[in-house]
């Protein structure tokens, strides 16, 4: 399962709660992406997911393996993953050939399925195309005019690490170890 530490429609402690830990032990992952926590001052966040990370992390009678996609360190925007084994408190850390782009805050569950050249969806408009664009628009005006909320156009649309969850998927899919 693949999921943002921060999600306004789907609940991460649900899932994990309600879900995860009832399933058979050692058949099942979680890889959860955290914040930008380079990019996230703890004065402008309504609430910090770190708690939930931190519990994750600690609890070594978790039934699945939890991957966490991080920050390096609270001053570096490249990521590593930090994994660990069900029912195990050993965690290790790699360093992912990755980074969160410049203002980049999280990702949203709309966002984990897009690549960043989804011709809807993605990052920019194709050249040429005969769709709507959904993906990251820049529209400034005054309030009040567009039919939709401006909260609407700050949330992610596409996945950035799209191709880490393509190999993980694609890894899963022949039997193999996470690449």
């Amino acid at each position: 399962m693949f999921l943002s530490t921060v999600d306004a429609t789907v609940s991460a402690d649900a899932v994990i709660d309600n879900l995860l830990e009832h399933l058979a032990p050692e058949r099942h992952e979680l890889i959860l992406f955290d914040i930008n926590r380079r990019n996230a001052g703890r004065t402008v966040l309504v609430s910090d997911p770190g708690p939930l990370t931190a519990r994750l992390m600690d609890n070594p009678s978790l039934p699945f393996h939890l991957t966490l996609i991080t920050n390096e360190n609270p001053e570096s925007s490249n990521l590593v993953k930090r994994r660990k084994g069900p029912l195990s408190a050993e965690i290790t850390v790699e360093p992912l050939n990755a980074a969160w782009p410049l203002g980049m805050i999280s990702l949203s569950h709309v966002a984990l399925p897009f690549p960043p050249d989804d011709p809807i969806y993605g990052q920019r408009p194709p050249e040429k195309t005969d769709r709507v664009f959904l993906g990251q628009l820049a529209i400034q005006g005054e309030r009040g005019l567009l039919l939709f909320s401006s909260d609407m156009m700050l949330r992610l649309r596409h996945n950035p690490f799209y191709d880490l969850l393509e190999r993980r998927t694609l890894a899963w899919l022949d039997g193999t170890k996470d690449k």
